[in-house]
């Protein structure tokens, strides 16, 4: 999950029911740094397996939220199939 939540998650009295839903959800959060101001509302949330998530903050000269930058990197495990048949 990401967007422009409009929860400051910096502030714990105010997002405090949001992130309890959140976590209850098995999600984790990224990028905990501030994105308008001294402000967190701009979220990414994931709870998948296997994935890597890089999460950067970046100063943007079109909005006053900061952009940010994610890039996502899959880990497969390969399973070796084997199988072995008999003569009758």
């Amino acid at each position: 999950m990401l967007g422009d939540i409009n929860i400051n998650i910096l502030d714990e009295e105010e997002s405090a029911n949001y992130l309890s839903v959140v976590y209850s959800g098995g999600l984790k959060c990224f990028l905990k740094k501030s994105t308008r101001g001294k402000s967190h509302l701009d979220h990414i949330m994931e709870r998948l397996q296997n994935i890597s998530i890089r999460a950067n903050k970046c100063e943007s000269l079109i909005t006053d939220h900061a952009a940010i930058h994610v890039e996502l990197e899959t880990h497969t495990s390969r399973i070796k199939y084997s199988h072995t048949k008999t003569q009758q």
